[in-house]
C-alpha cells in the first residue's frame, strides 16, 4: 500500500483545548475531553452542490485574476470577509502590471467573487472563500440540512451502505 509522500515531512501544529475552556461546546464534549484545532491560520474554499458552476467561473478567469484569487486565499484575514487589495503592492507580489491587477480585480467583481466596500477594501463572497467559521460569522444565514441521530441508528446504516458498495 502506497502512502502519500508529503506525509513524511508534514507536521500539523495544534492547540489542545479543554471542554471547560469553551462553554458553548460543553454539551457536545464528554467530561474531561479535549478537542484540537490547528494553530496555523487557514482559509477554506467552498464547493457545495454548485461546485461545477463555481469551477467554470474560476477557470474562465484570466491568468492574472486567478493569481489574484489565489493570493486572496493566502491573505484573507482570519475571521473576516474583507480583504485589502492594494494594486501597487500586488504588482510585485503577483508579478503583473498595475493595469493587469486592476483588470483582475474587476474580473473578480464581475464574477461576484468580491464586492467593493470602500477604496482598496473588498468583501469576499463566502460562497467561494472564507477565513474562519461561516457559522459564527453569519449565524442568521444558517440552514439546518440534517439533525443528529443516535449513533446506534447511524452505524448499521453506514455499515450496510458500505457493504452494499463492496458487493457490487
Amino acid at each position: 500500500m502506497r502512502i502519500n509522500p508529503f506525509l513524511q515531512t508534514l507536521e500539523i501544529p495544534v492547540h489542545r483545548v479543554r471542554k471547560r475552556d469553551v462553554p458553548e461546546w460543553k454539551e457536545s464534549l464528554s467530561e474531561g475531553e479535549y478537542f484540537e484545532v490547528e494553530s496555523i491560520h487557514f482559509a477554506r474554499v467552498y464547493r457545495g452542490k454548485d461546485k461545477e458552476d463555481k469551477m467554470k467561473i474560476i477557470l474562465s478567469l484570466s491568468p492574472s485574476a486567478i493569481r489574484l484569487y489565489t493570493w486572496m486565499q493566502y491573505y484573507i484575514p482570519r475571521d473576516s470577509d474583507e480583504i485589502r487589495i492594494n494594486d501597487n503592492e500586488l504588482c510585485s507580489v503577483l508579478g503583473i502590471s498595475d493595469r493587469q491587477v486592476q483588470r483582475a480585480r474587476l474580473e473578480l467583481v464581475n464574477a461576484a467573487i468580491i464586492y467593493r466596500k470602500k477604496e482598496n477594501v473588498y468583501w469576499v463572497n463566502p460562497r467561494y472563500l472564507c477565513s474562519g467559521s461561516r457559522i459564527k460569522m453569519y449565524p442568521d444565514n444558517k440552514r439546518i440540512v440534517s439533525h443528529a441521530v443516535e449513533e446506534e441508528y447511524v452505524a448499521p446504516t453506514v455499515i450496510q451502505s458500505l457493504t452494499n458498495k463492496q458487493d457490487r
